[in-house]
């Protein structure tokens, strides 16, 4: 079964990821993504994708990772998904985050948060809230910075997330 064993492809690369072998992790999101794409599972395939520009995010690869980012979102924008655009939205501004290019990671997060509220993605909207957060920080915008870490604190409370909660109170506490 072909489907099923992307599906393995997948399960291996979170796996071989979680054991810290991205190398091995990369090599079989692109096995199941040549499947998946064989089969025309675009969702699966989108979902594929930002698995793999999220190791080359963490590996650094910044254009790599943005190539990936970019073309979930177009898969994303055609299957009409707004939470697999969120996500692809969002990691795009990570990418330029790292780059350190604050403002245009802002108006990604930005959209990134439209996305994900339209979705009803709480956590994310927190996490989103959290990341404009630290970019107004690392500009020095800290009155900006604290109300978006108020608003994710709010979220992060009402959907009784410790990890977010966590992570808030250490971001206010540093920009403080």
């Amino acid at each position: 079964d072909v489907l099923g064993r992307a599906r393995i492809y997948n399960c291996i690369a979170y796996l071989k990821i979680e054991a810290g072998n991205s190398e091995e992790a990369l090599r079989m999101y692109q096995q199941a993504l040549a499947l998946f794409t064989k089969m025309g599972r675009p969702t699966a395939e989108a979902g594929t994708l930002l698995n793999i520009g999220q190791i080359h995010l963490m590996r650094r690869q910044l254009p790599k990772a943005k190539g990936y980012f970019e073309q979930t979102l177009t898969l994303a924008v055609r299957l009409n998904d707004p939470l697999m655009q969120g996500y692809a939205v969002f990691n795009i501004g990570r990418t330029h985050d790292a780059l350190r290019n604050h403002l245009t990671a802002c108006d990604y997060y930005l959209r990134a948060l439209t996305l994900f509220q339209s979705g009803g993605d709480r956590l994310w909207e927190a996490r989103t809230l959290n990341s404009l957060g630290s970019v107004y920080s690392q500009i020095a915008q800290n009155e900006k910075a604290l109300e978006f870490f108020g608003k994710a604190l709010l979220i992060s409370r009402a959907i009784n997330t410790p990890r977010e909660i966590a992570l808030t109170l250490h971001n206010i506490a540093v920009v403080m």
